[in-house]
């Protein structure tokens, strides 16, 4: 789910998602008719020519697979992980229409962190998670299995661009900010490039990107612009703190 265009991948992103991240970004989307959900035009492009390129693919491999008359047709496989690829794709796109949760749960900002771990190291790459244990007593308000959706494609999106090759591992940071009025847990999560330069940085998907940044926003948090650096590509993304004497029961 590659974006090919020919604008390279730090001025892209850079247009895209800064000025404040990725969810709040200087043109503001628009809704969709009385009441729908706010859409960026620039995702939706992104959409119509990534499913043209999935079409593209499938259409390929049906026409092989019609021209084969004899013995076990060579392009099934093919067909098969590009059908797989496909639905995958048109998964985390819906996502991108979708309301707030409605099954939130409290958690706490420890649960969050080791769950945090526990998604980016399923690829196999090393995580280092600081959580200090005064955070076991914080408690927040989360749609778990969207939360854990917006955390893997935020994971997917570093590695995509540091180079899943050319990587150290996962270094995450929580801590809380408190304002006047409010408190946040902040999570930094920051891969750490290599010496050596394995291959050229990917561009950000940025259809997977809105996604994250849209679940995060839904539980009132906002998810930073990613920063491609020479030794490292990092995010930072907030999620608000209920005030307990506020705080539904669960």
């Amino acid at each position: 789910m590659a974006i090919s265009q020919a604008e390279p991948g730090q001025q892209r992103l850079a247009r895209t998602v800064a000025q404040g991240g990725a969810t709040r970004a200087k043109n503001r989307p628009v809704r969709t008719g009385t009441g729908g959900p706010r859409v960026d035009p620039e995702v939706l492009r992104d959409m119509r020519h990534e499913i043209g390129n999935h079409f593209h693919k499938l259409y390929y491999w049906a026409d092989l697979l019609a021209a084969e008359d004899t013995g076990e047709p060579t392009g099934t496989p093919s067909l098969a992980r590009a059908l797989r690829s496909f639905e995958g794709f048109l998964r985390t796109a819906l996502l991108y229409f979708h309301g707030p949760g409605e099954a939130m749960v409290a958690v706490s900002a420890t649960e969050v962190g080791q769950a945090l771990q526990s998604i980016l190291a399923e690829g196999g790459t090393p995580v280092e998670v600081d959580c200090p244990k005064t955070l076991s007593t914080l408690r927040l308000s989360v749609d778990t299995e969207r939360l854990s959706t917006a955390f893997r494609l935020i994971g997917e999106q570093l590695l995509r661009v540091a180079g899943s090759g050319n990587i150290l591992g996962f270094r995450v940071q929580l801590r809380t900010l408190e304002g006047a009025a409010t408190k946040d847990l902040e999570i930094a999560i920051e891969v750490p490039r290599g010496l050596a330069v394995a291959r050229p940085s990917a561009e950000v998907d940025l259809v997977c990107w809105s996604v994250a940044g849209r679940i995060v926003e839904h539980h009132g948090g906002w998810l930073a612009a990613l920063a491609d650096e020479s030794q490292s590509v990092r995010t930072t993304l907030r999620l608000p703190v209920p005030d307990p004497a506020a705080a539904p029961e669960f």
